[in-house]
């Protein structure tokens, strides 16, 4: 992040709102500089209850994801987008 340049950060699909937001709060705040200052748990909010029964802390780190990609499934992916991207027009 010290180069000062933009930064496009691009979410998830395929998750519930719950499952996906979590992981995504955690991202946001370390781009940003600011995971130190995320709670411990998931402040109580109108959706609370979206989150239950699999609540867990903001910064557990108890059960990691295996890194399944391939240099092969990135290069695919990268090429996706920025075909995407040409289709886009420029603000």
């Amino acid at each position: 992040m010290g180069l000062q340049l933009p930064v496009l950060c691009l979410g998830a699909g395929g998750h519930s709102g719950a499952d996906g937001s979590k992981p995504f709060v955690v991202v946001a705040a370390t781009v940003i500089a600011q995971r130190q200052n995320l709670p411990e748990t998931i402040p109580e909010h109108d959706f609370y209850e979206e989150y239950l029964p699999n609540m867990w802390p903001l910064h557990d780190a108890s059960s990691p994801l295996l890194n399944l990609n391939t240099a092969e499934s990135i290069r695919k992916m990268e090429d996706f987008v920025f075909k995407s991207l040409e289709q886009v027009a420029s603000v």
